[in-house]
């Protein structure tokens, strides 16, 4: 992790969601390299995180030992907002970097009584977790109910970044609850429909209309044969 002072732009996202950088105690940029740990599961609260640049990828790790990812963040979003609503102690998930992330950190109990005390501020943020609950359920009705083929699809448009899935194919397995065999046989389908593109940083989207369009066919062809 690399530790940096706050930019022009960033300044400018405090105070957008109303947060005056004078009144923070020692905010700054920290910037993750692909992969690392920006927080984990069960650690004490030290940052409250505004993402700014990259993806963050949030994850849950199951007892089996499998990855689950539960949501991503792409250029945008909070982290530890959750657990400031409610007053938790700890973080409640591990948040990794799927690219060279950069975030905004804000000293957790240096600030908490700032934090607490601004209304737009917690505004925003509940705004926030009410969107994390809608993108937690659309992940559960993909996970539970589209066939294979369409959750990957699906996967695969959520973890994209800039027109590129790049993923630990371990992880995109437990997401998307299928074998190894059936995972890379529906890539390979996709590319042969020149939907996909395999390159060495990972699968070039080369039509992002259709691959969209694949996981509502899917499940709207499964719907009426009344097999979904």
């Amino acid at each position: 992790m690399e530790i940096k002072p706050l930019n022009k732009q960033q300044i400018e996202k405090l105070h957008r969601i109303g947060l005056d950088e004078k009144k923070l105690i020692h905010p700054v940029c920290h910037v993750f390299q692909y992969q690392e740990e920006l927080l984990h599961a069960n650690e004490a609260i030290h940052f409250f995180m505004i993402v700014t640049k990259g993806i963050a990828k949030i994850q849950y790790l199951a007892q089996d030992g499998k990855n689950l990812i539960i949501s991503c963040y792409i250029s945008d979003g909070f982290l530890g907002d959750l657990e400031l609503m409610s007053q938790h102690d700890c973080y409640t998930t591990t948040v990794s970097a799927g690219t060279l992330v950069e975030v905004i950190a804000i000293p957790f109990y240096e600030n908490k009584e700032y934090l607490y005390n601004n209304l737009k501020f917690l505004q925003i943020v509940g705004k926030e977790l009410s969107l994390k609950l809608l993108q937690s359920s659309h992940y559960y009705i993909a996970s539970s109910l589209f066939p294979a083929k369409a959750r990957l699809c699906f996967y695969i448009l959520q973890e994209s970044y800039r027109g590129v899935f790049k993923a630990c194919m371990k992880d995109v397995c437990a997401s998307t609850g299928m074998s190894y065999r059936h995972m890379y046989r529906i890539l390979q389908e996709l590319c042969d429909d020149k939907i996909l593109e395999k390159k060495e940083s990972g699968y070039l989207i080369l039509d992002e209309k259709r691959l969209r369009n694949e996981t509502i066919s899917i499940v709207n062809q499964k719907v009426e044969d009344k097999t979904f």
